[in-house]
């Protein structure tokens, strides 16, 4: 056995722990966990065909039908996704439609194959000469990329609902982590596409020097996303839940669908039916702008919609909708913009020049140092130490700040 064969058995058997420990987890979202441990045994099926290839393995012609299940990859990521963002996620008949991106498999393999080797014993390198893996594996590529399209527009809705309705996302809830794997996937399938493509054209070697590149990949794509999914708490605890619904039943009362950063002409088209004129909004605006500026509202670490509206006296629909025409972006964008203006004042002020950064952004509402520091730099453009060590620098020699 040479050092790659034993490297891809490792990888395997790897997958396949992964895959245990995850259905062994009890707490956490259930239902997500199946469906990500679904994916990656899925995934490491596929890399047993590299397995079967590398070592000239031969099976009866039937069993290479198995293969044909890799098609699921890209719906079964879909769902863990939808499984992580829909906090009533359950699955439908209508889910069972997706099983139709296995009917092209099925036919490249019983046309091109299963005819030709019903029941012979058939070696892997024979399997994938007879092009039903390059042409399966393309098909694969396809939806896979087509499904972490889908995947990356339902992580994008998430984060649009939380930015809605809270003040602080955290990178966990947020589920950032799994919009880089997904990016991350979409470029390497781009690769494969191509890749594929030769193949399937007979101008490029089925199995080449890229099969360690294809090993190490997979491999890095299981462990990271068995390892986020082991660390990914439950999003949608008791008390998301009740500010979520508390949005969502006041855009329903409205007659309108969730829905943010909006252009100007789209937050003028989404707010056409509202029973809020010029003069309210402007009012609303002014007592929102009062409670921020001379109760410093926007400093409370939990600060979410409804609860502002609460204080307002308003629905949670009519303040976001005064927050997009008004400001021009959302509530979570308005909240951490009033923070860092704050965090911006405390650090100009030589009287904090020995105060510490984290006791600055928790001071102003921030939980974590990296939130603060990512949200400042993002606004200021530089870090808070810089931007302190800045503003004492140019206090010294009598410089004005701008």
């Amino acid at each position: 056995m040479d050092w790659f064969t034993a490297a891809q058995i490792f990888v395997l058997s790897q997958g396949i722990l992964l895959c245990i420990i995850i259905l062994s987890v009890r707490g956490g979202n259930r239902t997500a966990n199946n469906i990500l441990a679904l994916y990656i045994g899925i995934t490491t099926l596929g890399m047993v065909r590299h397995l079967m290839a590398s070592t000239d393995t031969s099976l009866h012609g039937v069993v290479y039908g198995v293969f044909i299940l890799v098609l699921l990859q890209g719906p079964v990521l879909y769902f863990y996704v939808k499984a992580l963002t829909d906090k009533s996620f359950s699955f439908q008949r209508q889910s069972l439609l997706h099983l139709l991106c296995l009917l092209p498999g099925i036919l490249i393999f019983f046309q091109q194959f299963f005819q030709l080797y019903p029941v012979l014993p058939i070696t892997g390198n024979l399997f994938a000469s007879r092009h039903v893996v390059p042409g399966l594996f393309l098909i694969n590529d396809i939806i896979i990329f087509a499904y972490g399209v889908l995947a990356l527009r339902l992580l994008e809705l998430h984060r649009n609902r939380l930015e809605n309705t809270f003040s602080a996302i955290g990178t966990v809830i947020s589920l950032n982590w799994l919009k880089w794997l997904i990016l991350f996937l979409l470029a390497v399938r781009l690769s494969y596409i191509a890749r594929d493509l030769m193949v399937f054209l007979g101008h490029y070697p089925v199995f080449g020097g890229k099969a360690s590149i294809f090993l190490l990949l997979n491999a890095g794509v299981i462990y990271f996303i068995a390892i986020g999914g082991l660390r990914q708490p439950l999003i949608f605890t008791s008390s998301v839940r009740k500010a979520l619904e508390s949005v969502e039943f006041s855009e329903q009362q409205a007659g309108s669908k969730a829905q943010t950063r909006t252009s100007a002409a789209n937050t003028q088209i989404k707010y056409q039916k509202s029973t809020l004129n010029e003069k309210k909004i402007n009012k609303y605006w002014s007592r929102l702008e009062t409670l921020f500026e001379q109760q410093q509202t926007y400093m409370q670490e939990d600060l979410n919609l409804s609860h502002l509206a609460e204080l307002l006296g308003i629905s949670s629909h009519e303040l976001s909708q005064v927050i997009n025409m008004k400001s021009g972006s959302n509530f979570y964008e308005l909240v951490n913009r009033y923070r860092i203006n704050k965090a911006r004042e405390l650090l100009e002020n030589p009287e904090n020049s020995q105060q510490k950064l984290l006791a600055i952004g928790m001071e102003v509402g921030y939980k974590s140092q990296s939130t603060f520091y990512s949200q400042f730099n993002r606004q200021v453009g530089m870090t808070p130490k810089r931007y302190r060590d800045k503003c004492l620098g140019e206090a010294q020699t009598g410089q004005t700040i701008n």
